[in-house]
């Protein structure tokens, strides 16, 4: 393991030194008149591949209980991969909504198809389940589409969404999930968030998509493994203010009669931003999205007081924002 943490440390520092030359696909984000790479997907995707290369050479494929057969590391492998190819093209030619779902679709399913641990076929409740039968492979692809996007669209701002990811990473390892590739990621975007933070470089949707393609499939094979110790209650908390944002935004674009797909400045850390500043906007949102879970592990809430409890904390800081119902307009 320590052997891990200094390759993965030494790898990232050096990718970090020389991020305009992983620039790929030479694809820049303009802003205020300065060409910010997005490499975002570029380190994340070099960090899983050179993980698996080295276990591979040194006879250390982690073939735990979370890949007992190849194919199913083989189906992740070329999932992540094609996830971040459509992002990174997403990044350089600005693909239509439609196109990147159902590629997002067929990778998905193509990870599910070769992983049957990834099929979502129960919903545990703490009072009730729900068998979804028929309808198991639809949901579980929906889940992911969700998610993704979820995430997508909390990349507002920098180190937001690379906060949140390490926050669910950290979660994952004190479960005991994925610990290895974790802490490689946690690694990874530690370094990138130096590059984000000075505004050198942007996660790109080659990066926010497969940071929401692995968090699903981690999430969702700890639900799975954890069969009548984990609840969709729990899973729920992890994503609920992303969730409640997306769901708030997307529908208050339809009603506009805007494509809810197309980007704009309606989030939540856009209006706490506009009222404060990037500081203020990251620090709140990271703490109102990680109080459901803390409340929910004291608490062991149900699925009716996680919503409720979800919709308060997000709504109260909404309206205060929206509303300046603590801070002035600035002048």
């Amino acid at each position: 393991m320590v052997n891990l943490i200094l390759i993965s440390i030494l790898i990232n520092f050096l990718l970090i030194l020389s991020y305009r030359r992983i620039n790929f696909f030479s694809v820049y984000s303009n802003e205020k008149g300065k060409k910010i790479s997005l490499i975002g997907g570029n380190i994340l995707i070099i960090n899983i591949i050179l993980y698996y290369i080295f276990n591979i050479i040194f006879n250390n494929l982690p073939l735990s209980e979370f890949f007992i057969e190849r194919r199913q590391l083989y189906s992740f492998l070329i999932s992540s991969i094609g996830i971040y190819f459509m992002g990174a093209f997403d990044d350089k030619y600005n693909l239509r909504p439609i196109a990147k779902i159902f590629v997002m679709i067929f990778f998905i399913s193509f990870s599910i198809l070769g992983d049957s641990k990834l099929l979502i076929d129960k919903l545990r409740f703490l009072d009730f389940e729900i068998e979804l039968r028929n309808y198991s492979l639809i949901f579980t692809v929906f889940c992911f589409l969700t998610f993704i996007n979820a995430i997508n669209m909390f990349d507002g701002i920098n180190l937001q969404v690379v906060f949140y990811s390490i926050f669910l990473l950290i979660f994952l390892i004190l479960n005991s999930v994925f610990v290895q590739l974790s802490i490689v990621l946690i690694i990874a975007l530690v370094f990138f968030s130096i590059l984000n933070y000075k505004n050198n470089s942007f996660l790109g949707n080659s990066g926010s998509h497969l940071l929401g393609f692995l968090l699903a499939y981690f999430l969702v094979k700890f639900y799975n493994l954890n069969n009548g110790f984990v609840y969709a209650e729990e899973i729920l908390c992890l994503m609920l203010i992303p969730g409640l944002d997306m769901i708030r935004v997307s529908f208050k674009r339809i009603i506009m009669g805007k494509n809810p797909m197309l980007g704009d400045e309606n989030h939540l850390h856009h209006r706490i931003k506009k009222k404060l500043n990037s500081n203020f906007a990251l620090i709140i949102n990271f703490l109102i999205t990680i109080i459901p879970i803390i409340i929910y592990k004291i608490y062991n809430l149900n699925l009716f007081y996680v919503i409720f409890l979800g919709l308060i904390i997000y709504y109260l800081i909404f309206f205060i924002f929206k509303f300046n119902i603590i801070f002035e307009e600035k002048k």
